[in-house]
């Protein structure tokens, strides 16, 4: 790990700061892990990432992770709540919910290092970022199971966070996005309009 640490601990631009809704209504600001990734890779000639263990428990999946960058070593945990079919509440893809909570991780063992530390408060909520937040909505008409496992499939093949890629589109998780909005989401990762959607750190954009 270099010795100046100001590559590591740059507050990110602007642009790549997103918001989500916290616990009672409070708006939180966070960066995605495809630009944590490549601060990571910016400012460090080596590191790696690995989870430890993890645990499947009743609401919410959970894993502790090590993220090594040369001689130092730092651990956290990370958590994402399960995904759950809203017409019989069974489960939807344990699979997507443990690469979140690994993605969770990550940022935090990162945070660790500095990375978006400015971000957090002390005891690790993320900083309302103000001043216009993300609007949240609920929608009338919620998307269907097809198209929510339609999306999650789109976004594996093309490495997009879907949660994120919601949030930042349309202010909302990817559970709770209406049918028009799941519909315009597809569309978009499928190439069929010019809207933008973050692909592994960046803004993809489609002919």
């Amino acid at each position: 790990m270099p010795d100046d640490n100001k590559p590591l601990t740059a507050p990110f631009r602007g642009e790549q700061i997103r918001t989500r809704q916290g616990r009672n209504g409070q708006q939180l600001a966070y960066v995605e892990v495809a630009d944590v990734i490549e601060r990571l890779n910016s400012a460090l000639t080596s590191w790696s990432f690995e989870v430890v263990s993890h645990q499947v428990l009743n609401d919410e999946v959970v894993v502790h992770a090590r993220l090594r960058a040369g001689d130092v070593v730092k651990e956290d945990f990370g958590a994402h709540e399960i995904t759950k079919s809203r017409h019989d509440g069974t489960k939807v893809c344990i699979g997507d919910d443990l690469k979140s909570a690994a993605s969770d991780a990550l940022k935090r063992c990162a945070r660790l290092l500095g990375v978006a530390l400015d971000l957090y408060r002390s005891g690790g909520d993320a900083v309302p970022h103000a001043p216009t937040p993300t609007p949240i909505r609920r929608p009338m008409q919620l998307a269907t199971d097809a198209q929510v496992s339609k999306l999650r499939s789109l976004a594996a093949q093309r490495r997009v966070d879907l949660d994120a890629a919601a949030f930042d589109r349309f202010g909302v998780s990817a559970t709770d996005m209406s049918k028009s909005d799941a519909s315009t989401l597809i569309d978009e990762l499928l190439g069929k309009n010019t809207n933008g959607v973050r692909v592994n750190g960046q803004a993809h954009r489609h002919a």
